[in-house]
């Protein structure tokens, strides 16, 4: 399950990374944390397999668990046809498809991402074009939302895009339903990333939908501001947890998790055995090729995920890889899985019970929260399934 990608403006190398980025952020290997201990496999309780045909593709940026309607599904963007695809979440078995029309009355741009709110409200992002839909389960628009202030110039960008955001919608960034009028998306700040100005820029698009309008909100880390990150350190990943009514927010270059209702925001440092905070990119003559070294040498925090029906958080994370790259052709190997993964358990307060090493054949970019448990994509040789394994981590407490 590969995200697929790229929509690439030279003039501002952002936007090549920053999709690359965005449909590849591919996270595999792992070790352990708050013992050394022990196997994830210890806390593996079954597997699930959903059946696919050669139309359905493996890559997708989006993945969702719904309940409706008396029934489950699991919920996958198929990007080569331009789908929703409803799965029986039970059985294992296609159920429907949602076709999304980028032509004629109902054209909604060209999709980046979902989200399913319910049948009916079905959230269907166009990052190219800024553009936020809302169809229903027919694939019939019911409201197109624009996502900039102003008016598109004829690159495409918003007029005066250095005050603007570039969207993202995706299984990490999934969107942020703050109530039934009011929603929220992560971005990134449309401006080049090789500049320390980039974090002087807000990250979060807060959207009303009865009367249209939007509001920039949550501005960067003060440890991020004035330094040289790079852009694979500037992605901000987040979950929400109802019972509070607050996201929670993790950027890749700070321990610390940020708690808002988008009215305030607190943070609370979390603790990891494994990863440390990186030091800021210190490289007067940056370039593309230098930032993904220099992401591939360091620590990082990755996406986190709120359990509701055990009260956990997980929190995944990365050590530097281990590759000589003073040896390696660094256009030739993956930025990503080439580091070490870790999860880590963490409690309501995000005290850390238990940090785990997750092996390659696990993807923790796709996964799902369900009643039964945690669930992570696992690697298959059979072309005709989608593989799941669940796992059941307990809140003592």
């Amino acid at each position: 399950m590969n995200i697929s990608l790229i929509e690439s403006r030279l003039n501002y190398l952002h936007k090549a990374v920053l999709f690359s980025l965005i449909i590849s952020y591919i996270f595999y290997s792992c070790e352990y944390g708050k013992s050394t201990e022990g196997d994830i496999q210890d806390y593996q309780i079954q597997e699930i397999h959903f059946s696919i045909d050669s139309t359905i593709s493996k890559e997708s940026n989006t993945i969702q668990y719904f309940e409706a309607e008396n029934n489950r599904y699991l919920i996958v963007f198929n990007k080569p046809t331009n789908e929703i695809i409803w799965y029986d979440f039970d059985k294992g078995t296609l159920d429907k498809k949602t076709k999304l029309y980028t032509q004629g009355p109902n054209n909604i741009g060209k999709p980046y991402g979902i989200h399913i709110k319910s049948m009916d409200s079905i959230f269907v992002l166009s990052s190219a074009t800024y553009n936020l839909a809302l169809i229903n389960r027919e694939g019939e628009l019911l409201q197109n939302y624009k996502l900039f202030q102003g008016e598109l110039d004829f690159t495409g960008r918003p007029k005066g895009a250095d005050n603007s955001i570039k969207p993202i919608l995706q299984s990490t960034n999934p969107l942020l339903i703050l109530s039934d009028s009011i929603v929220a998306l992560a971005g990134l700040p449309d401006v080049n990333p090789l500049n320390t100005d980039f974090y002087d820029s807000k990250v979060y698009i807060k959207l009303n939908l009865n009367s249209g309008s939007i509001d920039y909100q949550i501005p960067y880390p003060k440890r991020y501001q004035g330094k040289l990150w790079g852009l694979y350190h500037s992605f901000p990943y987040h979950t929400y947890n109802s019972n509070t009514g607050k996201a929670v927010i993790s950027f890749p270059a700070s321990k610390k998790v940020y708690l808002t209702d988008f009215q305030e925001i607190d943070s609370i440092s979390v603790p990891s055995q494994n990863v440390e905070e990186p030091a800021y990119w210190k490289d007067p003559e940056a370039n593309g090729f230098k930032m993904m070294k220099f992401f591939i040498s360091t620590p990082s925090f990755y996406r986190i995920e709120y359990d509701p029906y055990r009260k956990l958080y997980y929190r995944f994370s990365q050590s530097p890889s281990s590759a000589d790259l003073s040896k390696v052709d660094i256009s030739q190997i993956s930025v990503f899985n080439s580091k070490n993964t870790y999860i880590s358990i963490l409690d309501e307060d995000f005290n850390l019970l238990q940090e785990l090493p997750l092996p390659k054949k696990y993807d923790p970019r796709f996964i799902l929260i369900a009643p039964n448990g945690l669930f992570i994509v696992k690697e298959n040789q059979n072309e005709d399934r989608l593989t799941f394994a669940v796992f059941n981590f307990k809140n003592e407490d």
